[in-house]
């Protein structure tokens, strides 16, 4: 059998209260330790979505700074990058540094001059260009006196913007001549600002009545069937043969009350400062003036306005310079 040892009484005791004692202090470092680990844990987040169900834990992937480069659907693939576009002020400076043809020239109108429309067919038009020989922005011509002295029409639509009846501010020069191969001068009309050919353009001088110097030269009253024919007798009487003037009817024939009127330029006459002139011509028609052939045409008055050259102007008392 096993030798059983007998301690006495008070070392029995010793004994008990020691293994009590190792216990309790195993059973402190337990809690301790049991509370330290719930100490470090991270604690779940409480909050829930509609539903009720708990959010899940934060991960570190979370917890990271959000992507602060935007989504590339914001910027159209197509789109080229914000530095290869052009400043918006290119094509204005182009506009303002495209350099006008041609040489400035001093033989031109002063600012502010008046200006009429010269040596142009009735049936044709004088062109307003944006610059000189550029494209065409309005047409001038002349009409019968009844309707209007001139008619300006804007181009390519051929809206009518303007019919003055007077020369007096019609047309005014802006003071700028250009030279090319022929000579142009800027100038103003119905609110519009172009450039004309200097040879269709004049200032006008005095006007007066020469029927009587007509009648002198030609040794008589001219008659004749037509209108057209009786106004060219009458402007060979200032034509000039060298240089050959240029005769150019501005305003058709026409016939009202009995009473026929046609007006022609006659141009280069040879004088340095006088350009030409413009005759306006009266006649008294024939019995059957109502008809198709109201003829013949007997001279009844001539108006001559003296036409000046642009580049060297009118006084005020309507001579040339």
């Amino acid at each position: 059998m096993p030798t059983v040892t007998k301690w006495a009484a008070g070392t029995q005791r010793r004994a008990l209260s020691i293994a009590t004692t190792y216990r309790v202090l195993r059973l402190v470092v337990l809690v301790v330790l049991t509370i330290a680990c719930v100490a470090g844990e991270t604690p779940a987040d409480t909050s829930s979505d509609a539903a009720g169900v708990p959010a899940p834990t934060a991960t570190p992937e979370t917890t990271s700074p959000p992507e602060t480069r935007p989504p590339e659907t914001t910027v159209p693939t197509t789109e080229p990058p914000a530095t290869t576009e052009a400043p918006s002020t290119t094509d204005s400076a182009l506009v303002t540094t495209v350099p006008l043809p041609g040489e400035p020239s001093p033989f031109g109108p002063a600012e502010g001059a008046a200006l009429a429309v010269v040596g142009v067919d009735h049936d044709d038009v004088l062109n307003v260009r944006d610059m000189p020989a550029g494209e065409i922005i309005a047409t001038m011509g002349l009409l019968n006196p009844y309707v209007g002295l001139l008619e300006v029409r804007e181009a390519p639509s051929g809206e009518i913007l303007a019919s003055p009846d007077s020369w007096a501010d019609a047309i005014v020069a802006t003071g700028r001549t250009r030279a090319l191969p022929t000579t142009w001068h800027e100038l103003r009309v119905a609110g519009l600002t172009g450039w004309s050919s200097a040879a269709y353009l004049a200032q006008l001088g005095t006007t007066d009545d020469v029927t009587a110097h007509i009648i002198e030269i030609l040794g008589e009253r001219p008659q004749a069937d037509t209108m057209l024919d009786l106004g060219l007798i009458v402007a060979d009487t200032v034509a000039s043969d060298e240089p050959l003037s240029r005769i150019v009817v501005s305003v058709a024939p026409f016939v009202f009350e009995a009473i026929g009127e046609i007006t022609i330029d006659v141009l280069n006459i040879g004088d340095d400062s006088v350009l030409g002139f413009r005759l306006d011509i009266f006649a008294d028609a024939g019995d059957d003036w109502m008809s198709e052939n109201p003829g013949p045409f007997t001279l009844r008055a001539v108006e001559r306005t003296v036409l000046c050259y642009t580049s060297r102007g009118v006084t005020e008392d309507g001579l040339c310079l």
